[in-house]
This record gives C-alpha cells, sequence and structure tokens, in this order.
C-alpha cells in the first residue's frame, strides 16, 4: 500500500528542511513506522506492508508538511514528540500554537511552543506572578523563562533579571573547586546564559 503527498510548491529550501539534514527526518518516520518515504518530481510516497503504519506515517508527514507551511522548525526531536503526541492521541504541530508567541530570536524569528505543555507554561508565565516548572530534561523549561524574561526585559516591564539556580554537587563539594564564588558557580549557570 502506498500514499502520496504533493510537495511540488515547496522550494529546494523547504524540501531540504522538511527531510532533514541527511534525510534525516524521513529516516526517523520509516524506523518508526516500518515504511519507505520516496521523493520524486515535487511528489512524497510513503509505502509499506502495513495499512495501519502507512496511514500513521502518512498523517505524521501531512503534519510536518503543514508545519512547513506555519514556520515551524522540524527536527527529528520534534518529530519525535509528534509520533508519541500521535500515539495518546494529541498533536504537537497543531496551528493554535503558532499563534502563541513567546519571543524572537537575534535575527528575528518568532519562537513558539512546540507542545501543548509548553503552551501551558507559556500562558502560566503570562498570567501569573511566579511560575514553578517541574518536568524532565531537554523539554523547554530554562529555555522559554529564559526567553520570557529577556522579551520583557527588552520591552521595559522588568528593569533587571536575577539568575538563581540551585548548585547541585557532583560528588565534590563548590569549596574544593579552584577560584572565586564567580568561577564556582558560573558552570551551573552555563544554561541559563
Amino acid at each position: 500500500m502506498n500514499k502520496i503527498i504533493d510537495v511540488s510548491m515547496f522550494n529546494i529550501n523547504q524540501l531540504q528542511q522538511l527531510a532533514g539534514v541527511n534525510d534525516e527526518n524521513y529516516r526517523v518516520l520509516e524506523d518508526y513506522y516500518h515504511v519507505t518515504i520516496m521523493e520524486k518530481h515535487g511528489q512524497l510516497t510513503v509505502e509499506g506492508n502495513k495499512n495501519k503504519d502507512v496511514d500513521l506515517a502518512y498523517l505524521a508527514l501531512s503534519r510536518m508538511v503543514n508545519g512547513l507551511v506555519t514556520n515551524q522548525t522540524i527536527t527529528p526531536y520534534t518529530l519525535k514528540l509528534e509520533m508519541n503526541a500521535m500515539k495518546q492521541g494529541e498533536t504537537t504541530l497543531d496551528n493554535d500554537l503558532t499563534q502563541v508567541n513567546v519571543g524572537r530570536t537575534i535575527s528575528g524569528k518568532v519562537i513558539h511552543p512546540k507542545t501543548k505543555g509548553q503552551a501551558y507554561f507559556v500562558d502560566l508565565m503570562n498570567n501569573k506572578t511566579i511560575t514553578f516548572a517541574l518536568g524532565p530534561a531537554g523539554t523547554g523549561k530554562t529555555y522559554l523563562a529564559v526567553v520570557k524574561a529577556v522579551t520583557e526585559l527588552k520591552a521595559g516591564h522588568v528593569d533587571k533579571i536575577v539568575l538563581t539556580r540551585p548548585a547541585v554537587e557532583a560528588g565534590e563539594s563548590l569549596g574544593f573547586l579552584p577560584g572565586d564564588l564567580k568561577e564556582k558557580v558560573d558552570p551551573y549557570l552555563t544554561p541559563l546564559y
């Protein structure tokens, strides 16, 4: 069984972003759903032995194409988030997430939440005085908080940003590290910088 998606409206740079570095995005889908994805003459073909796998891969690929239309960044990481969300009956590449603006990069690109959890976190930061975020590493907690803080500073809503972070020691006492207090604490603040 196979399904076809028309991608003839995209330029070469957009198609490269869709495929990823060395077609890595396609390989993530192929490995996860046990399908083959081929690009030829402005069409993506999803082929596989099981109808369900082809349908799910086609749906994920369609959402990737929609994400490309709305200028969302597509990486193997965001694909895995999307596939896990699809498994739970949710989506992460929904258009409503692009309506939430957290801030801008140095080059001016708008930063959007990538998941509903991130959108919820941004909403809480927008509407509450203090927000605590707990969750696994790599889910964007620190990144979104710093982007929000810098955006508020640039807008003039706050006068300064105070960085704090617990120093969780990894087998050695901070007192035994060389240098002054700033040199001892800097490695713990690197993610914030």
